[in-house]
Parts: structure tokens; sequence; C-alpha cells
């Protein structure tokens, strides 16, 4: 499905439980497509984000960086693609 393979990183994205909506607004407002986000070293993170407090910066780039919602990306979108699920992204609540 077109729309889930585009979408896949906003699904990461939103999997994230311990990350805020706000702060996930705050981080598309850095980087435009989640895509970018994905492939960020814990290094380079730390260094780009920098405008979060400390306390509240060390929590994102863990849940950032956490393998675990790495890897349940791809069973997700075989099973949304099963169940013919589609994804409506915030970005795209914010456009209508």
């Amino acid at each position: 499905m077109v729309n889930l393979e585009k979408n896949k990183y906003y699904i990461w994205l939103s999997s994230i439980k311990d990350i805020t909506v706000i702060e996930k607004l705050e981080l598309l407002e850095i980087y435009k497509n989640p895509m970018e986000l994905f492939y960020k070293t814990e290094k380079q993170l730390l260094e780009e984000l920098q405008f979060f407090e400390p306390i509240k910066l060390k929590r994102i780039v863990k849940e950032i960086i956490n393998e675990r919602y790495k890897n349940i990306l791809e069973p997700c979108i075989n099973s949304m693609e099963k169940q013919n699920i589609e994804v409506i992204t915030i970005l795209s609540l914010i456009h209508i």
C-alpha cells in the first residue's frame, strides 16, 4: 500500500509512547520528515536538539534511538496492510 509505505516513519514516530504530541510536533518543525529523525545517531540528536532542556533531551533521544520501536515498524506496516488500514498524519490534519 503506497500510503503506508509513504507514511511509515510517521507510524514509527507515533508509536513512541514517551514523547508527547507537542514534542513530536517540535521535532517535525526541525525534521520536516520523520524519516530524517529515524536515521539520526544519538550523537547527532544530542547536538541538534539542544533547545530541549537537558532532562527532556535525554528522554527524547533515548526514545528515538530505541530499537524496540524501529523493530516493530515493519510488522506493524504488514499488519495494517492486511487489515486495509490507512494512515492520516498529524500534518495532514493541520492542512485540512
